[in-house]
């Protein structure tokens, strides 16, 4: 398989050879350190959405790996070429900011059978780290992104990592309601109907944040696995179960729940309905 098209980008020819080889991002890292060439799974992500090209002194060496594994040839060519012009961004909407028509293209795309949450929330309620791993799956062919949303005080920006599974994209912030969406790439395209682990994690700054957490579920029939545990066990004397099916509704309370050891709280549930779920404490 050769790649030298004419006015082909890079970014665009390298996507293209993974999708013919079919490899996910994980194993095409695997691939190539077996090689002795260490590239992370981020920037190959990157290299294959056009955000950056190898630039690194040893990129020669690195380029002539990808061709080896991919089989293909010309990538040197085309990555260690002059660099095209990219189309300009919306005006609309800055940099690093998904747009709300994107955030709903996402939502159709995939859905999220299976969602595990580990909340741990230090002394005073200052310190909140969230642990989700989802399962997630591929509503259409070529799905390659997720959006997923998780609520903050207002004025308080959370920070988002990445784990296995995936990279963190853009994000966006909805001032009047403190609702945070954070846009997730997958490591390859899936096919309809393909599932996908996706795993990453919120840390909330410090800052006096409302007694209850919880998760937004669009559809019905998913699973949903919350734990939390507390530094501090006099923070969580009370704890019950809440759900509401709309944004700017109060939360109703559906069952009361007992504090494991002092210090975990847990809930699964089970072909839930659509809305959010979650838990307060007090």
């Amino acid at each position: 398989m050769s790649v030298r098209l004419p006015g082909t980008p890079f970014h665009t020819a390298l996507r293209q050879a993974i999708r013919s080889r079919r490899l996910s991002l994980q194993r095409l890292h695997d691939h190539l350190a077996d090689k002795g060439v260490h590239v992370s799974v981020s920037t190959l992500s990157n290299w294959q959405r056009g955000n950056a090209r190898p630039t690194r002194p040893n990129s020669r060496l690195v380029l002539r790996a990808l061709e080896d594994v991919l089989g293909v040839s010309g990538l040197g060519t085309l990555a260690l070429g002059p660099v095209r012009q990219r189309r300009s961004l919306s005006t609309s909407r800055r940099p690093g900011t998904i747009g709300r028509q994107e955030v709903e293209i996402a939502r159709g795309s995939v859905g999220v059978l299976v969602a595990h949450e580990s909340l741990r929330v230090g002394h005073g309620r200052y310190d909140w780290t969230l642990h989700v791993r989802l399962t997630v799956r591929a509503r259409v062919a070529g799905a390659d992104r997720l959006v997923v949303h998780h609520q903050a005080d207002r004025g308080v920006i959370p920070a988002a990592r990445a784990g296995e599974g995936c990279v963190i994209g853009r994000s966006r912030v909805e001032g009047s309601t403190g609702l945070v969406a954070v846009e997730l790439l997958l490591p390859a395209p899936l096919a309809q109907g393909e599932t996908c682990p996706v795993e990453y994690q919120i840390t909330l700054p410090a800052g006096n944040h409302y007694p209850h957490h919880g998760r937004w579920l669009d559809e019905a029939g998913q699973i949903y696995d919350l734990s939390i545990r507390f530094a501090d066990p006099a923070m969580a004397k009370e704890t019950h179960r809440i759900w509401h099916i709309e944004r700017n509704s109060p939360f109703r309370d559906v069952g009361q729940l007992r504090l494991i050891a002092g210090t975990l709280l847990h809930f699964v549930g089970v072909d839930l309905p659509p809305g959010y779920h979650g838990v307060r404490w007090g």
